[in-house]
């Protein structure tokens, strides 16, 4: 058989959502197999396009203006490398059975791939190998944090990394206080208070993993920051305003997509906008809708339908795998690190559209995560039984559902008070 030859191109068909879907051809013998990336574009005329047109050769980049296109580049060339590395060592195969080795080996993949062997000689070696091992375990988002977290850390302190100066305590709280003072060029804070916490509390538990592996005896040197976070207040609209946004004439399929999806969260007991997206039509029987939660603690959760899930559903034909278009159709077949990043990309996509809803209706700012929160939020008021509303909402504990009830009730105190001296100064 000939030389297998590898080219980075678009699907020629647009997305339900107009984007396009970056793929690998594979042609060996004039056959063509295409390798779908998970990488989905905004393509145009115009200066809004991610896809560059004038790439010559694997070494320039192929994605442009996207938030991750450095990342999604590399993502690409790793791909074409392997692909490439796996023809060579199979001179017979096909474009077809090259394209389905490569899956196979990718599925196949150990669960810890970070595994170094040998103890880690600093803390700095300890934390690549968390990060690889959450990774490893498909843990991305978690894994991204740590990195982040671990970044900052490293570019506050410098090329030096021992741990004799890294972990003195002193040393953590001159980064803590460097991280609050910290500012962009426009003096706006660079790191928000909630940031702050999240990074010391990866750094915290990464210490505490090395602390289990016997790797240190000192005290975490991450557990002495004071992390309170005062709770920020965000308008959360009513479930019946929730419900009228089914009757919004919309102009571009993407927003009326958006929106759907939002109702589909509200609607599905709180769904995350994850488990909404990959909602597929198989999971749709005649009297509910089935659907396995994205967090392990959670069961399959069962929703009766009812009118509003039934004319949601009336949108889209029953055609192809997911119910809603923001995924490909080959999206089960992807790593889990492409999953996750198909899955933000369409987390990303609803949230802009949402915005931009909020907007032209003067509505309240609405995000996916309010949604979940605003179901939250009816079920305690209408039910009361917080036991009950852990299971509706999927909550691994029923203490979330107390912290929800106990904002919900000073937001009435509050309101309560709000009313009364309202009175007073009406009858003076």
């Amino acid at each position: 058989m000939g030389q297998a030859t590898f080219k980075v191109e678009l699907s020629r068909q647009p997305n339900a959502d107009s984007t396009r879907s970056v793929r690998i051809r594979i042609t060996r013998d004039r056959q063509h197999a295409y390798l779908t990336t998970g990488i989905r574009l905004i393509v145009s005329d115009g200066r809004g396009s991610e896809w560059n047109e004038k790439y010559e050769d694997r070494k320039s980049n192929w994605v442009k203006t996207h938030r991750r296109s450095a990342q999604y580049n590399q993502q690409i060339r790793d791909t074409w490398d392997e692909l490439e590395e796996l023809a060579g060592d199979n001179p017979t195969l096909s474009a077809s059975e090259l394209k389905r080795k490569y899956t196979a080996r990718q599925e196949a993949k150990p669960v810890e791939v970070g595994a170094i062997a040998g103890p880690p000689r600093l803390f700095a070696d300890f934390v690549g190998q968390v990060i690889d091992r959450y990774r490893g375990k498909g843990k991305i988002s978690y894994a991204l944090l740590v990195g982040y977290a671990w970044n900052c850390f490293k570019s506050y302190a410098g090329p030096d990394l021992s741990d004799s100066r890294i972990l003195a305590r002193p040393f953590v709280h001159s980064f803590d206080a460097w991280l609050r003072s910290a500012t962009r060029k426009n003096g706006q804070r660079r790191y928000s208070p909630k940031t702050i916490r999240d990074y010391f509390k990866v750094l915290e538990h990464a210490f505490s993993l090395a602390k289990e592996e016997d790797l240190f005896t000192i005290r975490n040197p991450f557990k002495e920051i004071d992390l309170y976070v005062p709770p920020v207040k965000q308008a959360r609209p009513e479930a019946t305003s929730i419900m009228q946004l089914l009757e919004l004439e919309l102009e571009k399929a993407e927003w009326v997509n958006a929106r759907n999806t939002f109702l589909l969260q509200f609607l599905l007991n709180g769904a995350r906008v994850s488990e909404v997206v990959r909602l597929e039509w198989s999971m749709v029987k005649k009297g509910s809708v089935t659907y396995l939660p994205s967090k392990k603690a959670a069961k399959w959760k069962t929703v009766p339908r009812n009118e509003w899930l039934d004319k949601i559903l009336a949108h889209y034909p029953q055609e192809g795998r997911y119910v809603l278009p923001w995924l490909s159709e080959d999206f089960h077949l992807l790593t889990k690190e492409q999953q996750y990043y198909a899955l933000k990309d369409a987390k990303d996509r609803v949230n802009a559209a949402l915005w931009t809803i909020s907007r032209r209706h003067k509505l309240p700012r609405l995000t996916t995560h309010m949604a979940r929160r605003a179901f939250a939020d009816a079920a305690i008021r209408e039910h009361g039984d917080l036991r009950m509303v852990q299971h509706l909402v999927g909550w691994s504990s029923i203490a979330i559902a107390e912290h929800y009830a106990r904002e919900l009730q000073q937001e009435d105190i509050e309101e309560a008070s709000r009313q009364i001296f309202a009175r007073l100064s009406d009858k003076q």
